[in-house]
């Protein structure tokens, strides 16, 4: 299946979305409902799913991963192909000072609600979209000169991962927080669970040492 296709059926399902989905999925996410829209989340009343869209390194939709909206299942669009979880092309973009990666959508989204002003890009899994990631990220580099925040899951291949990524940016020269692939603190596993405990952004810049302002 094209690129193109895969777009197209990404886009009906969005469009055909009701406000009422995008708050019910922002509860689930610890994220906000404008944010949601922003990822180009539809819903498909038939699977009963939340629809997000994987994009390539053009922003066009490769691939899409459906969330049944009860059980949390996740699974793919038979002929698409992996991608990254990133805004649509659609939604203008300032000037980027921070990009923060993340393992899966729902802490990208999460992380993306936070209202710190970052450019949040996710990782359709610990294993995976890391040559498109560091595309992605050579292309928001040459263009704003930003920094990079990597975060990891804790377990030994998400953390194992996201240093990888890390590694990599810094041998381009980039600057990245910390130095190295940052867990969230506590009993949390992920950046969405964390959030959901009602931690504010000063605390994100905290962990990360970025100064507040």
């Amino acid at each position: 299946m094209q690129p193109s296709q895969v777009d197209k059926i990404a886009y009906d399902y969005y469009r055909n979305t009701t406000w009422q989905c995008w708050v019910e999925m922002a509860e689930k996410w610890s994220a906000d409902p404008n944010t949601v829209k922003k990822f180009g989340v539809g819903y498909s009343w038939e699977r009963n799913a939340y629809v997000v869209p994987m994009r390539g390194s053009d922003g066009i939709v490769t691939g899409i991963r459906f969330i049944d909206a009860k059980s949390g299942k996740k699974w793919s669009l038979a002929g698409g192909r992996d991608g990254l979880f990133i805004q649509s092309p659609r939604v203008s973009v300032g000037r980027i000072q921070t990009v923060a990666i993340c393992e899966g959508f729902s802490d990208t989204v999460s992380l993306a609600s936070m209202k710190l002003g970052w450019f949040c890009i996710g990782r359709p899994a610990a294993q995976s979209g890391a040559d498109i990631l560091m595309a992605v990220c050579k292309g928001l580099y040459e263009k704003h000169k930003c920094d990079f925040a990597v975060f990891a899951d804790k377990n030994e291949v998400g953390r194992k991962t996201a240093q990888a990524i890390v590694d990599r940016l810094e041998s381009k020269g980039v600057f990245v927080w910390k130095g190295t692939a940052v867990e969230v603190p506590g009993k949390s596993v992920d950046v969405r669970e964390w959030i959901g405990t009602g931690i504010g952004p000063g605390e994100v810049r905290k962990l990360l040492g970025i100064p507040d302002g």
